[in-house]
């Protein structure tokens, strides 16, 4: 969804709120590094930089980065 509507700064918010719940969940750290393998982090870096002003895009985008790279490590 993100990579389809990457000029659309409500969907890479959402995208990225999506992203960092499923990985601030413990129960779902294996979907969390499934996300990872298939691409979750460059439609975050994607939505970073399509959207440099839009403060509650970077804010999520930034969360989910932070909770995807944690459950990264966390086994």
């Amino acid at each position: 969804m993100m990579q389809q509507f990457a000029d659309v700064a409500s969907v890479q918010r959402w995208g990225a709120c999506a992203f960092a719940e499923i990985a601030d969940d413990v129960t779902q750290r294996a979907a969390a590094r499934v996300l990872i393998r298939i691409g979750a982090c460059e439609d975050i870096v994607a939505a970073l930089v399509a959207h440099p002003l839009v403060a509650n895009v970077q804010e999520a985008a930034l969360d989910a980065a932070e909770k995807l790279l944690g459950a990264a490590v966390r086994r």
